[in-house]
């Protein structure tokens, strides 16, 4: 009897809004960087389609540049996806003006973004 397996996830994940991001990690004496763009979001981690893949386990920090400017975020890379997608699962629950900027594009102080 075939059953539907329950989504393993802890969080729902959001739709963004168009973006840029920027991933950071170390490698031997020297930081990393790549950009990107969040493909989706949620309480617990986001799902990144970046120029450059960091190693699995990796832990990175990760913030949104456009459309509003947040406060770096530690992370770990916790899958490869396809096309150099990343998943990412947040150290600690995501913080409210990173949730705002990715999925309603307006900045920490509750100012609409427009381009």
């Amino acid at each position: 009897m075939h059953e539907d397996v329950a989504d393993r996830r802890a969080a729902v994940r959001e739709a963004v809004v168009a973006n840029r991001v920027c991933v950071e990690w170390w490698a031997d004496d020297h930081i990393c960087r790549t950009d990107g763009r969040m493909l989706d979001i949620s309480q617990g981690g986001t799902l990144v389609a970046a120029d450059v893949v960091p190693p699995l386990g990796q832990p990175v920090w990760f913030h949104v540049e456009t459309p509003a400017r947040t406060d770096e975020v530690g992370a770990r890379v916790v899958r490869h996806g396809k096309t150099n997608e990343i998943g990412l699962s947040f150290a600690h629950p995501c913080p409210y003006d990173l949730y705002l900027t990715a999925t309603l594009g307006i900045n920490p102080c509750g100012m609409l973004v427009t381009h």
